[in-house]
């Protein structure tokens, strides 16, 4: 039977137990009546919404912008460099002052293995060099030419696989007269299609006249010549048939 002791025990933890729910309540209400506009969201801010630029800390970033803005590829591509070899590439400058701009990055299996790139003028003066996994570079052309871009592996067993683009600042910006321009051309262009497309017209009618023309003139040919050897055959039987019944007359003999 349950005794008196354990009646009285149960009421005390009860009691203890609705106390500090209580009271517990009665805190989160002070807190809010204090800080009633504060957000209790714990969630990390977006990063759309970071007004910090983070590519200040970066110094490739830093180097890009620098040395590559503007910048407009005319090749890029991908070689394999066999071990003690090198590759060579020519990027011509027709007017100055032109600025040439490239970048190069490995894409072996190794982080270590670097390709050696130089940067000569056309009088074979080195405008910029360096040996390196990656790397960028933006030289001044002062003088009108071809100027060589080659990469060397210096690795002795090792091939590199390298990713290189390059380019220069001589690169023209549309506009609207070239838009203009552009218009016309294709007026011009369709007109002059319409022009071949009559001429061919023509001259396939009259190939098709020609070709019904002679295909004619050989039926008739053909025909004639049927009718001349049917002629010339008759002709030949009769002249059989006439000589050997001459030669079997025997009042002739």
């Amino acid at each position: 039977m349950i005794s008196l002791k354990h009646i009285l025990i149960f009421l005390s933890s009860w009691w203890f137990l609705e106390k500090i729910i209580t009271l517990d309540v009665k805190l989160s209400s002070c807190i809010y009546e204090e800080y009633p506009d504060h957000d209790l969201d714990m969630t990390p801010p977006d990063s759309l919404d970071r007004e910090e630029d983070f590519h200040d800390d970066i110094p490739y970033y830093n180097e890009w912008n620098e040395k590559m803005a503007d910048f407009h590829p005319k090749s890029l591509l991908s070689v394999l460099i066999s071990p003690k070899s090198s590759e060579v590439f020519y990027e011509t400058v027709v007017k100055q002052p032109t600025t040439i701009k490239g970048m190069f990055f490995t894409t072996s299996k190794d982080d270590y293995l670097s390709v050696q790139v130089v940067v000569r003028s056309p009088i074979n003066q080195v405008l910029y060099t360096n040996d390196s996994p990656e790397g960028l570079f933006s030289v001044d052309a002062n003088m009108v030419g071809d100027y060589q871009i080659s990469l060397t592996n210096t690795h002795w067993m090792t091939p590199v696989a390298v990713t290189f683009a390059t380019g220069t600042d001589d690169h023209s910006i549309l506009k609207t007269e070239h838009v203009e321009n552009t218009f016309n051309r294709i007026k011009k262009l369709e007109e002059h299609i319409d022009n071949i497309y009559s001429q061919f017209r023509y001259f396939w009618t009259h190939n098709n006249r020609q070709m019904n023309a002679t295909k004619k003139a050989q039926g008739r040919l053909l025909l004639y010549a049927l009718l001349q050897f049917t002629v010339i055959l008759v002709c030949s039987l009769i002249s059989i048939w006439y000589v050997k019944k001459t030669v079997s007359n025997k009042r002739i003999l």
